[in-house]
């Protein structure tokens, strides 16, 4: 039964429900420049049409996924998988870099009550946050809003990507991955330190 979530599951096989694509078949992925986007096929009838001698002959189409568009998705069984020779999720995937783990709900972090209203209009994932050095006690820099792009949240900590380089912080960089937090107070979501998070939790 079709699921009605713009929370994806990363890195299976889904059938989905899209705009312009109602019977895609296809993975969910983290494209490192285009963001969340699907690898797979216009429709079932197309990779009957493509399988010989027991071999999918069809280049996968590409969906992006960026604005909350979904309309409707289901996991596919093994049975599926198996009946029309889709090929190893690895090897469609292999050229975009590390990914999430299989089954992890891309997305689900938009509707959290600290963090919802707070996102970009047009890259629902891109949220501003205040960012540090590493060492804030002693660095003579100033903290910076720069934007980042959350790829994970455990309660309410949430992880992410910086989208832009500091222009002062002599520790980060773009594409450098931060933890952060929302606090009572604060305008902006802002960075936090493993180590703060042990004394927290201690």
């Amino acid at each position: 039964m079709y699921q009605n979530d713009e929370a994806f599951p990363v890195g299976i096989w889904l059938r989905m429900n899209l705009p312009g694509f109602p019977s895609f078949i296809g993975v969910v992925y983290v494209d490192p420049q285009a963001g969340l986007s699907a690898k797979g096929y216009l429709s079932e009838d197309q990779v009957l049409a493509n399988i010989y001698d027991g071999q999918l002959y069809l280049l996968p189409a590409t969906v992006r996924l960026n604005l909350p568009v979904v309309l409707g998705w289901e996991i596919m069984s093994d049975e599926e998988i198996r009946r029309l020779h889709l090929p190893e999720i690895s090897s469609l995937l292999e050229y975009y870099g590390p990914q999430p783990k299989p089954g992890t709900r891309w997305g689900e972090w938009r509707q959290h009550p600290k963090l919802r209203g707070r996102f970009h209009p047009d890259y629902p994932d891109d949220i501003e946050v205040i960012v540090y050095d590493d060492d804030l006690e002693t660095s003579t820099n100033t903290p910076e809003r720069i934007w980042v792009r959350v790829t994970a949240m455990a309660g309410d900590i949430f992880c992410g990507v910086l989208l832009n380089q500091p222009y002062n912080l002599k520790t980060l960089n773009e594409g450098d991955e931060v933890l952060f937090t929302v606090v009572d107070g604060i305008d902006y979501p802002i960075r936090v330190m493993e180590d703060q998070l042990r004394e927290r939790d201690n």
